[in-house]
């Protein structure tokens, strides 16, 4: 699965401490730093999955990474933020946010209908500080993969699409089993454990009326089932801030009671 590898737009250049900080702005806060330990031997398939960039230079040594934020600019369509460290790094002090955009999909049946308004502070991913082992990789990309609908004659201008709920794992990820409904989710890939690592969800008000009741939950990547818990919700101006503490490699969706 190489669609990161088509055509992109909107990417960054490999960033060092000042992009990584300025990423921080959104989101839950981080833990306590610990050790983070890598598996090696996956470290080449997440780069190539995650369409991730490896350092050179000094930001290969010790302390350095890159990080690159990129969008496919063919179908299916979705945003994917990539962090990547060959010689590892022990800045507990430096918060990392691997965030994409996160729409409303609660009204979703066979077509998305793309809104007429941008959400660019609606985010969710993954917090961390950067405590990395040598070849670490991880990315947080948006587990709905749009395709656009062929627009016939006579169609309004919006653009329409239909949805694939898709992993790196499952070309068809099931959203049965979990508790009410779904908002919207992502895939986070990584070979490192990042003890700790925090999931969160930034939702506009104007569209979920009421922080009560949001379970944030956790597929496994080969996973039968969902694990939902309820989400820590925080109230900030004009949005709610859930999150869930101990994110691990997986699917996450964000929920709402059915009557909400």
């Amino acid at each position: 699965m190489k669609y990161i590898r088509s055509a992109l737009r909107a990417a960054t250049a490999p960033a060092t401490f000042g992009l990584v900080t300025a990423l921080a702005g959104c989101g839950a806060g981080i833990g306590d730093a610990g050790p983070a330990t890598a598996d090696t031997g996956a470290y080449a398939d997440i780069v190539d999955y995650c369409g991730g960039v490896e350092p050179t230079n000094v930001d290969a040594r010790r302390d350095g990474w890159s990080v690159i934020s990129r969008s496919t600019a063919s179908a299916p369509f979705y945003d994917v933020i990539a962090i990547v460290s060959v010689g590892g790094a022990s800045s507990a002090v430096v918060p990392v946010n691997l965030g994409v955009e996160l729409h409303d999909y609660r009204t979703l049946s066979a077509i998305y209908r793309a809104p007429g308004y941008a959400e660019s502070q609606a985010k969710m991913g993954v917090a961390f500080s950067a405590v990395l082992s040598a070849r670490s990789a991880a990315c947080v990309a948006n587990l709905a993969k749009l395709t656009p609908v062929p627009r016939l004659p006579g169609d309004d201008p919006v653009t329409r699409y239909t949805v694939a709920w898709r992993s790196k794992w499952a070309a068809n990820v099931p959203l049965t089993g979990v508790s009410g409904q779904v908002i919207d989710g992502f895939e986070f890939v990584a070979n490192v454990e990042l003890p700790d690592a925090t999931v969160f969800f930034r939702l506009p008000k104007v569209r979920i009326a009421t922080g009560q009741g949001m379970n944030i939950c956790y597929r496994a990547p080969l996973g039968a089932s969902w694990e939902c818990a309820p989400a820590t919700v925080a109230d900030e101006t004009g949005y709610w801030s859930a999150s869930r503490h101990g994110a691990r490699a997986g699917v996450y969706v964000i929920t709402t009671p059915s009557h909400a």
